[in-house]
């Protein structure tokens, strides 16, 4: 899996579409290869509401965007490397285009984002040291740092 958040602009979800089948096309001989974009619509209301249940510690603004999601799976271990680089340079072939039509927004959505993605930094600066700031108060050894496997960790 792999995310992005862009802005709101149907010519550049076509745009994005099709580099995502292209890319796909390259590698659609591997054995049990299956990918779809899924398109995420963030409305202003959904933010502004999460703002007023207690806050927006993601950091995400109150414009309209769409967070996408990347999703694979494939039947061969033996085509890991092959997969996986194909997901990370896609992803950042799609931030590229959405950069320079000015409609990438910063923020990766946790459950969405590849292993090596940099999700809790595009929070924000303020969010991060917030996070922080609990992490400290209620894991003041770091349990949830150091002890548990995997997953997002702050940085």
């Amino acid at each position: 899996m792999a995310t992005l958040s862009i802005g709101v602009d149907a010519e550049l979800y076509k745009q994005l579409l099709a580099h995502f089948t292209t890319t796909w096309s390259a590698v659609g001989y591997l054995t049990g290869l299956m990918a779809s974009l899924t398109y995420q619509p963030m409305a202003v209301s959904t933010v502004r509401r999460g703002k007023e249940m207690g806050g927006n510690v993601l950091g995400v603004d109150e414009v309209p965007q769409v967070w996408l999601a990347l999703t694979t799976s494939w039947a061969n271990a033996a085509d890991d490397a092959v997969v996986i680089s194909t997901v990370l340079g896609l992803i950042d072939d799609m931030a590229a285009i959405a950069e320079k039509k000015g409609l990438l927004m910063p923020n990766l959505y946790l459950n969405d984002a590849a292993a090596d993605q940099d999700v809790i930094n595009s929070y924000g600066h303020e969010n991060v040291k917030f996070l922080k700031k609990v992490a400290k108060k209620y894991d003041p050894d770091a349990v949830f740092q150091t002890l548990s496997r995997g997953g997002f960790k702050l940085p």
